[in-house]
Order: structure tokens, then C-alpha cells, then sequence
């Protein structure tokens, strides 16, 4: 009986799964063996970064609850009516504790504070970084307050400057409003009868044609064009209901999701 010859693979038969498993592995080993010294400082600075991570966020938690803290105490020494001490205790919460909720918070504090002793270019100081953004938390509070600040001192057109800017960069309509009620306030105050005008125009922009409020500011534009300067008055119940007070509110009073109408 003749015998078959043994069968053989032919050499460009195609690998089977386990020889390339165990190729890939042959060549990663390889590769490690090659580039150990880079994989270990890899490693090192991976472990660093993760050390640091962890590190900066224990940091960042410890010094907000500190700040919170300090705030508290403030708090009850304004309550206390001591207000060198403070303004004091504030102002070194601001300097520790600088960028946090609650030194933002402070800053509002501080300008309530200095506008009370006659010191509005202090207020003016510590107001503005909280009062560059008038939509970051408390930035409509702070960019008011500063406006405020800046005609207590006397420098009517930065003052009519910051209430505009409020009118013209806020997020809701009712902060829109009481940027340009305040800045048509101190226009007319100023004897500026075009600029009033143009500020309460801008409201009748913002508002609905069928809103009841319209008639006010249309009254008020009407007795500013016969050469009346009116004095100080209150918007329509309708819309100060709707607007929060229409102008400075609490500190610490978080007004930027009051409104859901936005112009």
C-alpha cells in the first residue's frame, strides 16, 4: 500500500488568530524593552499630575470653606452695626480669599459699606471686578451698585455710562429696564432732556406694544420734550412687580434666573 506524502502548510497560507496574538505581544515586549526608560518617566509624570490634581482640589475645597466662613463672620459685624471693623474684616476676606463666592459676595458687602460712610471711590474699587460681567452671578448687582457709587461721587457721565451698559448687556429684560430707568434718571437730573429721552425710547424698544407700562414712559418722554425735567419717580406698579425693585437689590441676592423674558 502506497503512503500519502505528510501534508505541509503552504508557507503563504494565512495566519491563524493565536499566531498574531502572540506576534503582537512578541513586538509590544520588544517595544517596552526598547523604550523603558520613557515609559517610566511617563509613568511618573502621570502619577505627579494625578498627586497635584488631587492636591489643588483639597486646596481649592479648604479655602472655599474658609472663605464661607469668613463671610459668616462679616456678616455678623455688619449685623452688629460696627462698620470700621467691617470694612476692615472685608476688605482682608477680599485680599485672602480673592476669585471665591464668597469674596464676590464680600465685594457687594464693601460697596454698601463705603457708599454708607461717604466713600464712593473705594466702592468704585472693590465693585468693579465683580461688576465687569453684568451676567455673571451678582454682576447685575454689582454693576448697579457701581453706577450708584460713581454718581455719589459726582461723575454723572460715568455714572450714566455704567447704568446704560447695564441696559444694554443684561441678560433679562427687567435688568435691561432698570439699567436704562437709572440712566434716563441722572440724565434728566442732569438737565439732559435728549439723552433721558433716548434712554426711556430704548425701554419702548425692550417692551411690548400692548404692555400697560408703555403709557408711563411715554408720559415721561412727553414732559421732557415740553421742557419739564420731572423729578425722581416710582415705574409703574405693573412693571416693578416685574422688575425686582428695578434697581439695586440685597447683597448676595442672585438675580440672574429671576426673569425668564429676555429681550
Amino acid at each position: 500500500m502506497s503512503r500519502h506524502p505528510a501534508r505541509r502548510r503552504p508557507h503563504n497560507a494565512p495566519a491563524s488568530d493565536d499566531d498574531r496574538f502572540v506576534h503582537s505581544v512578541l513586538r509590544g515586549s520588544a517595544w517596552a524593552r526598547e523604550n523603558a526608560r520613557t515609559l517610566i518617566v511617563a509613568g511618573a509624570v502621570i502619577v505627579a499630575l494625578v498627586i497635584g490634581f488631587l492636591v489643588y482640589r483639597n486646596y481649592s475645597n479648604a479655602r472655599e470653606i474658609g472663605a464661607a466662613n469668613a463671610l459668616n463672620d462679616l456678616r455678623t459685624t455688619v449685623a452688629s452695626g460696627n462698620v470700621p471693623l467691617a470694612l476692615r474684616d472685608g476688605e482682608a476676606l477680599v485680599s485672602r480669599y480673592n476669585g471665591t463666592e464668597a469674596a464676590n459676595e464680600a465685594r457687594l458687602m464693601l460697596g454698601e459699606l463705603y457708599l454708607q460712610v461717604n466713600q464712593p471711590q473705594q466702592a468704585v474699587d472693590v465693585l468693579g471686578p465683580l461688576g465687569r460681567d453684568v451676567n455673571a452671578p451678582l454682576g447685575f448687582n454689582a454693576a448697579m451698585l457701581m453706577a450708584a457709587a460713581y454718581e455719589a461721587a459726582g461723575q454723572t457721565d460715568q455714572a450714566i455710562q455704567a447704568y446704560t451698559r447695564v441696559g444694554r448687556s443684561a441678560r433679562f429684560l427687567f435688568q435691561q429696564i432698570a439699567g436704562y430707568e437709572e440712566a434716563a434718571r441722572v440724565q434728566a437730573a442732569a438737565g439732559d432732556a435728549d439723552g433721558a429721552i433716548a434712554s426711556y425710547e430704548r425701554i419702548l424698544a425692550l417692551i411690548d406694544e400692548n404692555a400697560p407700562e408703555r403709557s408711563f414712559y411715554e408720559m415721561r418722554i412727553a414732559e421732557l420734550r415740553t421742557g419739564g425735567v420731572p423729578p425722581n419717580a416710582a415705574p409703574p406698579a405693573t412693571l416693578a412687580a416685574d422688575s425686582a425693585e428695578g434697581g439695586l437689590v440685597p447683597a448676595g441676592t442672585d438675580t440672574t434666573a429671576t426673569d425668564t423674558t429676555a429681550s
